[in-house]
């Protein structure tokens, strides 16, 4: 690896459903999911939340959050309110994204 460029660290936090999610209605219904969504407006104005969104099926969704620390991230993703309030719960995961992962978007297409 070259001295001049780093790799880029990524947190993810994978989301799944807690003892608050109610099986019988979607995500979009769940009691508290918009103090969620407003939440991660939030993040994503202070320019941490690189991406996100829910799983197809319903079983939770993922963020990437960018620029920090693993205590930073760890503290962001628990201060949801979806996740103090036991809608969802959550996991953190480093996640190494190397600078040479994008630099050729044509190597990535295997056809």
């Amino acid at each position: 690896m070259s001295d001049s460029v780093l790799p880029a660290v990524y947190h993810v936090v994978l989301y799944s459903p807690g003892v608050s999610w109610d099986e019988r209605v979607s995500f979009h219904d769940q009691v508290g999911v918009q103090d969620h969504l407003a939440y991660l407006s939030l993040l994503k104005r202070r320019g941490v939340l690189a991406m996100g969104g829910p799983y197809l099926d319903d079983s939770g969704g993922l963020v990437v959050l960018q620029g920090l620390s693993p205590d930073q991230a760890r503290l962001l993703a628990y201060s949801d309110p979806a996740v103090r309030h036991g809608l969802l719960q959550a996991e953190i995961r480093p996640w190494l994204v190397p600078e040479s992962a994008f630099a050729d978007q044509d190597s990535l297409v295997p056809w």
